[in-house]
């Protein structure tokens, strides 16, 4: 019954080891497959296939490319709308400075018909008046067909309004000449207002592009300004050579013109010239004439200082004629060069109007090219991973439903293709060990069926059995049951072996046993004794602690008298210590008592030496006072009290 109690121990830790493991592993396995659950949760897109991602990546692709687009597209438009809007501008500022002209003309044969009443000037002015008034026909169909700012409309028509009023007063002689050309500048300074808004109101003066930037404002600012200014230089120049002499008021206008000539001079030709330089077309249709037109302004201006300003107290011989005719001559070259900048500038915004149209044309055509063009090549590129993706999920299914025969067999070089040829690896390993794996089953399992039969043997008693071993897994656990049936058996004759030892020894331990209580009541005998012997000398140690209890009074007294010749010794140290200091000081003063004895007797000793020359002082006062007889007698008197005082010093020192 031990013997199989012993056999039995193993095989149930064993099995119990076993338990645990399964245990361990059970929990394992379930931890691991909530893992895989939690990852195996589905995403955003995992409920989506391939085709419905592809199309939304398609889609977010056009909104990518369309956004930018529509952006450029809308950049564009705005763009050709600015351009569009400066083309409409420049028609109705041109016409503005076509009245400007004609008004500085009409100013100037005003000016002669109202002094000479000349029948041919007053048939060139009244032309004149007529093509004023076609040109504000035509600027009045402009204005009312493309301007909508009712403020300038409303300037328009008061600028017309003054015009007739001029014109009545022109035609009726109502007016002086020093008048007309004062109304017609204020009709002209209305032109360059209402032109400043217009332009402001087209957007002109807000162009983005350098080169018709500057040549607009060239052509419609500086340039009629300058022209304004010459012409009332010439005006005012030509009065004073018709009159032969300076008039000082007039003088100093010529020299206000004069500077604001120089002024909008430099001015309009630099943005010009600016202007040329950015743009070869205009540089070469413009260039000539701008040089021939800034030579012919700077000549009229040396023209105008030589002749007239310098010669501010000397008479004016220079003829009027041709200083007139100079100065129209490059007024009408600056409005030549004024009327062609405006017909560039125009050019400049067509052209600019029609580059944009087409820029837009080229950039939406190839958008719409590049588009399709995409939308071709992601239908490819979808194709090719959608097809091979179906056809793998084909292959999967039937593996699943147990046709272990079937391969995907795609021949692509992506990463579809890839994953294709080792989803057939995968497979192809797959079934080598399944077979593989029943193999060492079906030998595992016939292994097992001959350790379970050695099993059952040992548990019938029979430790003789040998467990066949195998070259399995199961070849270990044969050979550890071999081992445990032979170390089991080798127990059992080393616990037989020990059990007759323990009886033999158990026998002797008896008779020591014996022999140890005889010992024992031996030595109680002896303990007893030595028990009545410390009774005794526990009394003796008693009367010795009563006698250590008076000696310890008696040296607490001896350290009573001790601490108090100690405290005596103390106070005796404190005052020998005292007397020290108290002699130390005395000597101190001794000495400092001596210092001032001798100090004293240095004193007596000078004092001595004064009464001793007193003294004799005294003795020849007196020897001279009784020389001198009566006459020396108050004197003797006098040395006698002196030689006393002398001898009471000496006694006193002594």
């Amino acid at each position: 019954m031990k013997a199989q109690a012993l056999q039995e121990e193993p095989i149930q830790e064993v099995y119990i080891q076993e338990e645990d493991t399964l245990g361990e592993r059970t929990e394992d396995e379930t931890e691991t497959g909530k893992e895989v659950e939690n990852q195996s949760e589905p995403g955003l897109f995992s409920r989506l296939l391939l085709p419905q991602k592809f199309l939304i990546l398609g889609f977010l692709g056009l909104m990518m490319a369309l956004i930018p687009f529509g952006f450029y597209f809308v950049g564009m438009q705005n763009n050709i709308a600015i351009t569009k809007k400066e083309l409409n501008g420049i028609d109705p500022s041109i016409g503005i400075l076509k009245l400007v002209q004609l008004t500085q003309q009409h100013r100037s044969l005003s000016s002669i018909v109202l002094e000479d009443n000349d029948a041919v000037t007053t048939n060139a002015r009244y032309a004149k008046t007529k093509e004023i008034t076609e040109a504000m026909v035509v600027m009045d169909a402009l204005i009312n067909g493309r301007v909508t700012n009712l403020s300038v409309v409303k300037e328009w028509n008061d600028t017309k309004q003054h015009w007739q009023t001029l014109l009545g007063k022109v035609k009726s002689n109502k007016i002086s000449q020093a008048e007309s050309v004062m109304v017609h500048a204020d009709l002209i300074g209305e032109y360059f207002t209402l032109l400043e808004r217009m332009t402001d109101v087209f957007g002109l003066a807000l162009d983005p592009e350098a080169s018709s930037y500057y040549l607009m404002s060239s052509s419609l600012y500086t340039m009629p300004k300058l022209a304004e200014a010459l012409d009332r230089t010439s005006d005012l120049g030509t009065e004073l050579l018709m009159l032969k002499k300076t008039d000082p008021a007039r003088l100093a206008e010529i020299i206000s013109f004069l500077s604001l000539t120089k002024t909008t001079q430099q001015e309009a030709f630099t943005h010009l010239q600016k202007s040329l330089d950015i743009t070869a077309n205009v540089k070469t249709a413009l260039q000539s004439l701008t040089t021939k037109t800034l030579n012919r302004i700077n000549m009229t201006v040396r023209l105008t200082e030589s002749e007239i300003i310098k010669k501010q107290s000397q008479p004016l011989n220079y003829d009027e004629k041709a200083f007139n005719d100079d100065n129209k001559s490059a007024i009408i070259s600056l409005q030549l060069l004024n009327t062609q900048a405006l017909e560039q500038l125009k050019k400049l915004l067509q052209d600019r109007e029609s580059g944009l149209i087409n820029q837009l044309l080229s950039v939406g055509g190839g958008f719409i090219a590049l588009l399709i063009i995409s939308m071709f090549i992601a239908y490819l590129i979808s194709l090719s991973v959608t097809r091979p993706v179906n056809q793998l999920v084909d292959v999967m299914q039937q593996l699943a439903s147990g046709d272990s025969t079937v391969r995907s067999n795609i021949r692509s070089f992506d990463e579809i293709g890839v994953l294709a040829h080792q989803f057939d690896t995968m497979v192809d390993q797959r079934e080598t060990v399944r077979e593989k794996i029943q193999q060492e089953n079906d030998t595992l399992n016939n292994s097992i069926i001959n350790l379970l039969q050695a099993v059952a043997a040992l548990a019938q008693r029979d430790l003789t059995v040998k467990a066949p071993v195998a070259e399995d897994v199961t070849g270990p656990v044969g050979d550890a049951l071999n081992y445990l049936s032979y170390e089991t058996a080798k127990v059992l004759n080393r616990v037989v072996k020990i059990a007759g030892d323990v009886s033999k020894v158990s026998q002797q331990v008896k008779f020591q046993s014996d022999t140890v209580i005889n010992i024992a009541a031996e030595e109680k005998r002896e303990v007893e004794q030595s028990a009545t012997e410390l009774s005794a000398a526990s009394e003796m140690m008693l009367d010795i602690a009563k006698l250590a209890l008076s000696c310890n009074l008696a040296a607490a007294k001896a350290i009573q008298n001790t601490d108090k010749a100690q405290e005596t010794v103390l106070g005796t140290v404190q005052g020998i210590t005292a007397i020290r200091d108290t002699i130390r000081e005395t000597e101190k003063r001794i000495k400092r008592l001596g210092e001032r004895s001798q100090e004293i007797g240095n004193v007596v000793t000078i004092i001595n030496g004064i009464a001793e020359r007193t003294h004799i002082l005294a003795l020849n006062a007196s020897m001279h006072a009784a020389s001198a007889g009566e006459a020396g007698r108050g004197f003797a008197v006098v040395a006698n009290e002196v030689q006393k005082l002398a001898e009471n010093a000496r006694e006193a020192t002594q």
